[in-house]
């Protein structure tokens, strides 16, 4: 099918595709990354400031340690000379043993303090001092024994002294060891207490530190789905936020199926509203679609969903609704909508379309978000062919709408392969039976079915964009075949139908000026033709759009005269040149005489308005004699020739031409030969 079809994909808790899930992706990103690196400099000070601390503990551990040795050192170097100075009195071998045993232990102390570098030096000093008094203590040992006893008493002085000053040097090296020992154990205290209090405020920085970061993560997130779901120009749900809304009101009404509740969704089109954004401008535009939107909420239950899924379309959902019940609601809609609004003190009108599809019943195919919204598409198509309203969807009409707008997905197809080809009936003035014009009727040379007529697949795309591209192409197509007949010495003006559509559009005109210019074809010799059902569908917009056509020099027709609502008005105020009798007039003016006398009023009127006046549908040579008889001025038809190819044409012309001033009968003959 070609009409593009709604989509409803049911998303998760935020945005997944799109600028807006894109820009939520990169701040969680960015946020994250500066979470993780507030989380790894927290830490890594953490980590240096405990280092730092354990380091400066176990600095002080080991000083601690040391003036622990020394204190031993001090004790055991008394004790050495306490034992040294018991002997000296009563040479006890058991004071001579302690003193030994006091001095090994002093010297296993020494090993222990050499072992640490910054005391190295004090140690061999002190390590020294101790083997001098020891070494003293066996000399006067030795005096004593040899019975020297004039060298004692100067032995003894020299030991003592030199005891003396060890005792000394050792009793400052504790006293230093002790107010180090004092002041290690403070400081072990001190970091012990800011490591207890350091640790649980640095844990709970970090753990505040990423709370924080999670509640702005979570606020984004909200306020990203937020954005994500919700139309910004009139605060209503978007799309996305459509299609939640659906599943989950399919998903309730499951038990529902075999009964006639099901889930209502209501499309709407604004009607003309392209009309008033175009002509007033976007700001205006939007003005109305927040007004539009706002009746639409005061319009339905508290319960209700009212969308907006882009441009001038509007969803409505009812939860659980029956058939009669949707269309109550839509009803509603188009009375609170067909009120006019007032926007900058300017009173705007606009109608609606609604197409209603109901989910439940014996619609098991539309259980699907995207099935239903497809449905109630096809039946606000249907409502907008219909003129406005409302429409519900069933599956015949369903099957009626996918077959027409399949047929439009076929002739676009068609376009694109240059397969649309254009034919061309005879017109011939009824004074000398010359031929004066030719109209161009499209064909579809199909590669299947072969020509296919207009009547086949024209009413599927007439409303449909795709007829502006067809009527582009006829118009060259015919310009570029003007100008191949000019160059043959043949002059043959061509008429042309125009759709409603293109009278509509504003650049219509400026188009076909361009295509003028493009193949150098004088103006003259293209003829509009339009219908008067067309010319009243937007009375003021035609008429501009045919006045600029006629100031280029395009002669412009009245198709199907007497068929339409209006017949006289747009007669005076349009800049017309000719005026077409329908068929259904002429067919009939020989056995009825209402026709015949209503044909012949038309014509008096086109003459009296100084119109050339066209009969269509001349199949017989008596039509044709009365027409003439009435003053009708061309006549068109199968009596003459059936649409046909361009190279025909040429042909038939230098027939006509021959059986010039010749009667019907002979024209007649000539023509089927040619």
């Amino acid at each position: 099918m070609d009409r593009p079809q709604h989509e409803l994909t049911p998303t998760t808790n935020g945005p997944s595709t799109g600028r807006l899930a894109a820009l939520g992706g990169r701040r969680q990103q960015i946020a994250l990354f500066g979470l993780l690196a507030v989380v790894v400099a927290v830490a890594s000070l953490a980590i240096a400031t405990t280092r730092w601390i354990r380091a400066d503990t176990a600095r002080t551990a080991n000083a601690a340690t040391t003036a622990g040795l020394y204190q031993d050192a001090r004790f055991y170097s008394a004790q050495a000379l306490g034992f040294f100075d018991q002997y000296q009195l009563h040479h006890d071998k058991a004071a001579s043993d302690a003193a030994n045993a006091a001095v090994d232990q002093l010297r296993a102390t020494f090993k222990l303090l050499g072992q640490i570098p910054s005391e190295a030096a004090t140690v061999a000093a002190l390590q020294r001092r101790a083997n001098d008094v020891v070494a003293l203590g066996k000399r006067s040992h030795a005096l004593k024994t040899a019975g020297r006893h004039a060298a004692e008493a100067k032995v003894d002085l020299q030991t003592d002294a030199a005891a003396r000053a060890a005792i000394v040097a050792l009793s400052q090296s504790e006293i230093d060891a002790q107010a180090r020992s004092s002041t290690s154990l403070q400081r072990i205290r001190r970091n012990a207490n800011r490591l207890e209090f350091a640790t649980p405020i640095v844990l709970g920085g970090v753990l505040l530190l990423a709370l924080l970061v999670c509640m702005v993560l979570v606020r984004d997130r909200r306020r990203m789905t937020e954005l994500a779901t919700t139309d910004s120009l009139t605060g209503l749900p978007n799309r996305l936020a459509l299609a939640n809304v659906v599943s989950s009101a399919l998903r309730e009404d499951h038990d529902l199926a075999k009964s006639a509740h099901g889930c209502a969704l209501l499309l709407l089109d604004l009607d003309r509203f392209k009309e008033i954004n175009d002509g007033l401008g976007h700001e205006y535009g939007d003005e109305l679609l927040r007004a539009v939107a706002a009746r639409l909420r005061n319009s339905v239950s508290a319960g209700d969903t009212v969308a907006r899924i882009g441009g001038d379309e509007f969803v409505v959902v009812l939860d659980s609704a029956t058939g009669e019940d949707a269309e109550a609601v839509a009803a509603r809609l188009r009375s609170a909508l067909c009120v006019p609004f007032t926007i900058d003190s300017i009173e705007l009108s606009l109608d609606v379309s609604i197409g209603i599809a109901i989910s439940g019943g014996d619609q098991d195919d539309l259980r699907h978000p995207s099935a239903l919204l497809r449905a109630a598409d096809l039946a606000m198509y249907a409502a907008k062919e219909l003129g406005g309203g409302h429409v519900r969807y069933t599956p015949e009409l369903g099957t009626r709408i996918s077959e027409k707008l399949t047929i439009v997905g076929q002739v676009r197809r068609a376009l694109d392969h240059d397969e649309l080809v254009l034919h061309y009936q005879p017109q011939v003035r009824l004074d000398d039976h010359k031929l004066v014009g030719v109209e161009a009727l499209l064909r579809w040379d199909h590669p299947v079915r072969g020509l296919v007529g207009p009547a086949e697949f024209l009413p599927a795309v007439e409303d449909h964009q795709l007829i502006d591209r067809i009527t582009h192409v006829v118009f060259a197509k015919a310009l570029r075949q003007a100008k191949a007949w000019e160059a043959q010495g043949m002059r043959i003006p061509i008429s042309v139908n125009v759709a409603t559509r293109a009278l509509l559009n504003a650049s219509f005109a400026e188009d076909v000026a361009d295509l003028l210019k493009e193949y150098a074809v004088d103006a003259s010799l293209i003829c509009v033709e339009v219908t008067e059902t067309t010319v009243m569908r937007d009375s003021a917009r035609c008429a501009r759009t045919l006045r600029a056509l006629h100031d280029l020099g395009i002669r412009l027709s009245v198709d199907d005269y007497g068929t339409g609502y209006a017949s006289m008005v747009y007669l005076k105020n349009l800049p017309l040149d000719e005026l077409k009798i329908d068929r259904s007039f002429v067919a009939r003016m020989i056995t009825d005489q209402q026709q015949r006398v209503l044909t012949q009023a038309v014509i008096e009127l086109g003459h009296n308005l100084g119109l050339s006046v066209v009969a269509e549908g001349v199949e017989s040579p008596e039509v044709c004699q009365e027409l003439r008889a009435s003053g009708c001025d061309v006549a068109q038809g199968f009596l003459y020739s059936r649409p046909v190819p361009a190279e025909e044409i040429a042909a038939w012309h230098e027939d006509a031409d021959r059986a010039a001033a010749v009667h019907i009968p002979a024209q007649r003959a000539s023509v089927e030969m040619a």
